[in-house]
């Protein structure tokens, strides 16, 4: 994976150049054109994103339950609630 950090106004036009692609596609095709401009071969296969089945999936978060006593505002009784009053005409 390659990452870089771009100025606002560069990933502006960026944006504005990209068209329907996505900002990885549209920068996978520039690193190509540039490649191939410098006289390196690079197949289409090569510019395509990675294959990504079977790779990740949604993640399952744990919650620890705590076995501690309660404590602070824990313990404290809960706020009586507040009963609607009717107004007299």
């Amino acid at each position: 994976m390659i990452g870089c950090w771009c100025d606002e106004t560069f990933v502006e036009k960026i944006d504005h150049a990209r068209g329907s692609r996505t900002r990885s596609q549209f920068c996978r095709e520039a690193i190509a054109e540039k490649l191939r401009t410098l006289g390196i071969s690079v197949h289409e296969q090569e510019a395509n994103p990675p294959d990504r089945a079977g790779k990740g999936g949604p993640r399952h978060t744990i919650y620890r339950v705590s076995h501690h006593p309660a404590a602070l505002n824990e313990a404290s009784p809960t706020p009586p609630s507040r009963k609607r009053t009717k107004k007299s005409k």
